[in-house]
């Protein structure tokens, strides 16, 4: 697993969520991913590190609370 390679792809997807005032979802993520060639792992621990900086919110929580 290429660490750098996560550091960058983490970073590039940081600047782009404070750039769209907060907002940042898995497809932006899994774009980012396959234009850096990422494997399943590597991309396993961009979507952990940005869940740790609340980035992203966890899988578990999707599809919540929008159903009114």
């Amino acid at each position: 697993m290429d660490t750098s390679k996560i550091d960058k792809v983490v970073g590039l997807l940081e600047d782009d969520h404070f750039r769209q005032g907060g907002y940042l979802d898995a497809d932006q993520v899994l774009r980012m991913a396959e234009r850096h060639e990422l494997t399943p792992e590597e991309l396993v621990a961009v979507k952990t590190e940005l869940v740790t900086l609340e980035l992203l919110d966890s899988e578990e929580d999707e599809g919540e609370g929008d159903a009114g």
